[in-house]
C-alpha cells in the first residue's frame, strides 16, 4: 500500500501541478475505497486462514476444491490493479 500510495500522491501532485491542497485532496479521493478494502479483506483472511475446529474443516473443503488459477483470480482485484 505504501508503494502504491507514494505513485499516487506523486500522480496527483503532478496533475495539480504543485497545488498540494488539491493534490492531497484528489489522492484521498482515489485511495478511500481500495485501501478500505485491503485493510478489510486483511481481517477476512487473517480470521479466515487461522481458524480452529469446524470452521478450519469448512475452509479447508473450501481450499481443497480450489484450482491455483480460481485462488489466483480470488485475489486479482488486489494485485492487478492498475493505480
Amino acid at each position: 500500500m505504501a508503494m502504491e500510495d507514494g505513485v499516487v500522491l506523486a500522480q496527483e501532485i503532478e496533475k495539480c501541478q504543485g497545488d498540494f491542497e488539491s493534490a492531497f485532496k484528489a489522492y484521498q479521493a482515489r485511495r478511500y475505497l481500495r485501501t478500505g478494502r485491503c485493510q478489510v479483506m486483511a481481517r477476512v483472511h487473517g480470521e479466515f486462514y487461522h481458524a480452529e475446529g469446524v470452521v478450519a474443516e469448512l475452509r479447508n473443503g473450501m481450499l481443497t476444491a480450489r484450482t491455483p488459477e480460481q485462488a489466483y483470480a480470488g485475489l486479482s482485484w488486489l494485485y492487478d490493479a492498475i493505480i
